[in-house]
């Protein structure tokens, strides 16, 4: 099995089982704007029998539909576009007995500046369907969002609604007519047949069949006139993900096998090493509170095993801080009024695999901004260190020559000639020194910075950095002028 196709079949918390008229949403919506909308169904679909209105955080939108740019504004006319588009329940009449009936996407949605968090909600009435779907679709969210095309989207859609998993093939055909309804092409909208088929079939057959989980051959078919009236749809799961769709299916499932005993000691040693958490062992204090005010048990039978692999993903310093991360984060939709069972919702996000994933993504880039701000901080450190190292040096360079001036007078007189700019000459050597270029120059700053850039044609050879510096740090009576250095180091750092 390839890289892909395990992360598609292994990331099972991005699967939506979409009513199966909700699937089929007018094709004039982008591709942008469908992709969001299932996304935010995803999102609201665990609430839908207890809650009116959802609320998603745009980060989390934007990187679902890879949605790249900063600016909102496109975002903002895709959710606006959800608004005004419909869905047309049982166009295919699959559903003998379902009266017509029409929806809008959403009802509404609000965007508060500077929040992040988009609030929405869908209408009574399809929210009403979605949260009790007589005959769902089961929508893999990895996939949908691989499409470039909404055509493309559309006609997977229409594969996965008539997939037969039994059979593992099923056909449907429509018209011409129909299908130039279904993918929601104006009348001056690709008017040839031909360019349908290439422009828009043909792209589709490639873009299903490449990057995602089914085969499609799209078969079109002569009718009087030898002109094309049809097409047929040709479906079926591709051997590596017909597993996934199996579990749903139960007539489709092979007999059970009778497990024998190496089976069976190896389901005894996963339930030994299961964890056991109880709030009385639960170090972080407010997570305590919060288990104990909610009566939320982490021992439960049903938590024990997703707890066990979400400990073994973190490791052990992350785990209560994961746990209570999600706490956290029910504390926030609990003061929105957004929900009734706090029990109940911690318990489903800690089986959410997204939530982990978006703790994962978070705590990595937390972990980044602070592993950069700390070379940063150490960046500033080191430059003052080394500021240090240059004052050091050149207070004792300035003691080598006091002491064996005699010898190297000629070559100080010489230097400061060739070196000294006409400024420094009339102020520091005419002015304050009567003309004259000796001995007393030394206790200038501005000529023993001069002068120590020559340093070694005196003959003077300075300690190098990493044994002054190993030295200098290891020398007790240093650790205060350290400790002062480093914090200077995190102020300037903060204050940039």
């Amino acid at each position: 099995m390839n890289t892909k196709t395990e992360t598609m079949i292994t990331k099972t918390s991005q699967i939506l089982n979409v009513h199966s008229g909700a699937i089929h949403i007018e094709n004039k919506v982008k591709l942008l704007s469908r992709q969001a909308w299932f996304y935010m169904l995803y999102k609201a679909f665990p609430y839908l029998q207890t809650q009116t209105t959802f609320k998603i955080y745009l980060t989390d939108l934007k990187k679902a539909i890879n949605y790249q740019s900063k600016n909102n504004k496109y975002l903002k006319e895709a959710l606006k576009e959800l608004a005004k588009t419909f869905v047309e329940w049982n166009i295919f009449e699959k559903d003998k007995g379902e009266v017509w009936e029409i929806n809008s996407l959403l009802a509404g949605c609000r965007i508060e500046k500077g929040t992040g968090i988009c609030h929405y909600a869908f209408s009574p009435f399809l929210q009403r369907k979605l949260a009790n779907p007589e005959m769902y679709v089961k929508l893999n969210l990895l996939i949908s969002q691989r499409f470039k095309s909404k055509y493309s989207l559309a006609i997977y859609c229409l594969a996965l609604d008539y997939l037969n998993v039994k059979n593992n093939y099923s056909e449907k055909k429509l018209t011409l007519e129909e299908l130039r309804a279904y993918l929601g092409l104006k009348s001056n909208e690709y008017k040839l047949v031909g360019h349908i088929q290439e422009r828009i079939l043909q792209r589709a057959e490639q873009e299903i069949n490449n990057d995602s989980d089914i085969e499609i051959k799209i078969i079109p078919i002569i009718s009087t006139g030898k002109k094309i009236g049809a097409f047929k749809f040709c479906m079926s799961i591709k051997q590596e993900y017909l597993q996934f769709y199996l579990p749903q299916h139960k007539k489709a499932l092979p007999e059970p096998q009778q497990t024998n005993i190496t089976d069976l000691e190896r389901i005894e040693n996963i339930y030994q090493n299961k964890i056991e958490v109880e709030i009385s062992v639960v170090k972080n204090e407010q997570l305590k509170e919060f288990l104990s005010k909610h009566s939320i048990s982490l021992s439960a039978p049903s938590l024990r095993e997703r707890l066990q692999a979400i400990k073994e993903k973190l490791g052990e310093e992350k785990f209560e801080d994961y746990l209570f991360h999600i706490a956290n984060y029910v504390k926030r939709e609990q003061k929105g009024g957004m929900i009734k069972s706090i029990a109940g919702l911690y318990i489903t996000l800690i089986k959410d695999d997204e939530q982990l994933e978006n703790y994962q993504y978070s705590a990595k880039q937390v972990e980044k901004k602070k592993k950069e701000q700390e070379e940063k901080i150490n960046k500033i450190y080191e430059e003052k260190l080394k500021s240090v190292y240059n004052n050091q040096l050149c207070s004792h360079f300035r003691e080598y020559l006091e002491e064996n001036y005699q010898q190297h007078e000629s070559l100080f007189i010489e230097v400061i000639n060739k070196n000294i700019n006409p400024f420094m000459k009339q102020y520091a050597i005419d002015k304050k020194n009567n003309g004259k270029i000796d001995k007393n120059l030394l206790k200038n700053n501005m000529f023993m910075v001069l002068i120590f850039e020559k340093s070694e044609l005196f003959g003077y050879s300075p300690i190098k950095y990493e044994i002054w510096k190993e030295t200098f740090i290891e020398d007790e009576k240093n650790k205060e002028h350290l400790i002062k250095l480093q914090q200077e180091a995190i102020r300037e750092e903060n204050t940039r």
